[in-house]
Order: C-alpha cells, then structure tokens, then sequence
C-alpha cells in the first residue's frame, strides 16, 4: 500500500492519507500499529469508532494489527482513501514532513556523542527545538513556493473576472464547494479546472467562496530536502543575530516548486 506521508501541526499528532483495496470492506496498516486514531474520514466524511460490529459510518480499529473494519455494504470503491488523524504512542516526538530522528542523523547528532559527556549519550537534549525548527522551516518554505507541504482544507474568497484563477497552496485534490457572492452552489458542471486542478478557468464571477482539499500525500524529495537544508542552518545558526529569509541552499531547491501565488 502506498501510503501518504506524515502531516501534523502539533507534536505528536500526525494526518495522514491512505489507500484502500478496492471492492474490500477491510484494510490493514501497518503504520497505525500502537496508535491511537483521533478521526477518520471516508471521502470526505467523517466514520465514528466503535467497538462491535460497524454500521454505516462506523468503523472498528484492532490496535495490535493494524486492521481497520467498515460496514461490509460499504465497500471501498476504486481510488478511495482513508484520511486518518492518529497519535503515534511508540514514538516521543513526531515532526511534520521531516522526523526529529531523521534530521538528527541529517545532522550528524544521532548516536555521535560519547556516554562520558555530561549530555545524555543519545543526545535527546535538543529534539524539542528540532522538533519546532522543523515546522518553522515547512511554514516559511510553503510561503515561499505558494505549495501546501501537507495535507490541509482551506477556504478562501475571490475574483476570477479574468478566468484562470491559479487556487493557491496546492496541489489541489479535491474542490469541497464552490459558491458564488450571493452564497449558492455553483455546480461542478459550471466550472471548469486545468493543469491538474491548480486553474479554475470558469465561471469568471467575482467574490466567489472556494473551499478545497489541498496538499502532498508524499512530499517531493527536493522540498524535503529543502526543508533539511533549512532546518540545518538555522540550528547550525541558532542565537546568531540577523538570521533572516531563508537560506541560499534552501531557496535553491524549492525555486523549481514556486508558483505565482496570488497571496504573494
């Protein structure tokens, strides 16, 4: 299974998209092993946990294995994922788009000092501040490229007078609702959208209300790396004076993903 990668705006708290196996009511991940799940959703719409057999919107979750367990008339259809919102109880702290082990062995920390040293020999000391290095690296990257790093929903107001309105903050996966000044629906057959969904070319109203589904299930290596080369030179730089913008390296890889934003 191709599952999507992590998201979270607090520590410890991850989102995460999954895939299903079509025509099946069932679907095991072995990631969700130990984890407490805090809300699920199927297409949208929000299952409830409970602990006997599943009815409708409902759902059983087997902790030890994994197993998650739907009402047997709804199966999966082709395509379907699970956007599942969980906390992972085995792991201390878990980090946005890049983990605090992984960019401590990106820096050269992990395991790197010696149990003579007044620090602890797994250097945990400052996981917390990596930790919050890493989110602010991913926020101020985002900005920069107009591209959402992680899953999200966003709503937003606009003009698109001029047709081929770019929506921001993609990419765009799935368009919940769009409405027009006076509040009503616009049907999905009275607009059109291109170049994967970032472009919404008709219908040309002005103050439209947009809400969407947008982000990386699985984050592109270079904005990855991107955001480990930021997350190193403000470490490396911590407490320096005049710290601003991003780093070179960073701006570097993450140019290619930049868009013409409208929010600038």
């Amino acid at each position: 299974m191709d599952e999507g990668s992590a998201s979270n705006e607090s520590f410890g708290i991850t989102s995460e998209f999954f895939d299903t196996t079509d025509g099946s009511n069932t679907e095991t991940i072995s990631q969700l092993i130990g984890c407490t799940i805090k809300g699920l959703w199927r297409e949208s719409d929000p299952y409830e946990r409970v602990s006997s057999s599943p009815v409708g919107k409902e759902y059983t979750f087997n902790a030890a294995t994994g197993l998650l367990t739907f009402d047997p008339d709804l199966d999966f259809n082709p395509g379907e994922k699970l956007f599942i919102v969980y906390v992972n109880t085995t792991t201390t702290i878990v980090a946005d788009v890049v983990t605090v082990a992984e960019m401590k062995n990106y820096l050269r920390l992990e395991g790197f000092i010696d149990d003579s040293e007044s620090i602890s020999s797994e250097f945990d000391d400052d996981d917390n501040i990596i930790a919050e290095l890493i989110v602010s690296a991913r926020q101020r990257l985002e900005e920069y490229t107009g591209e959402s790093f992680l899953p999200k929903t966003m709503e937003i107001e606009f003009t698109n007078l001029a047709g081929n309105f770019e929506i921001p903050f993609g990419p765009v996966n799935t368009i919940l609702f769009l409405k027009d000044s006076e509040g009503d629906s616009i049907s999905t057959d009275d607009f059109s959208v291109s170049f994967n969904g970032r472009v919404l070319k008709t219908p040309k109203y002005a103050e439209m209300t947009m809400q969407y589904e947008c982000g990386y299930a699985v984050l592109p290596k270079g904005l990855k790396e991107a955001v480990m080369k930021e997350v190193a030179y403000r470490y490396i730089n911590r407490g320096d004076e005049n710290v601003e913008g991003l780093s070179k390296e960073a701006m570097v890889l993450a140019a290619k993903y930049k868009t013409a934003n409208w929010l600038g």
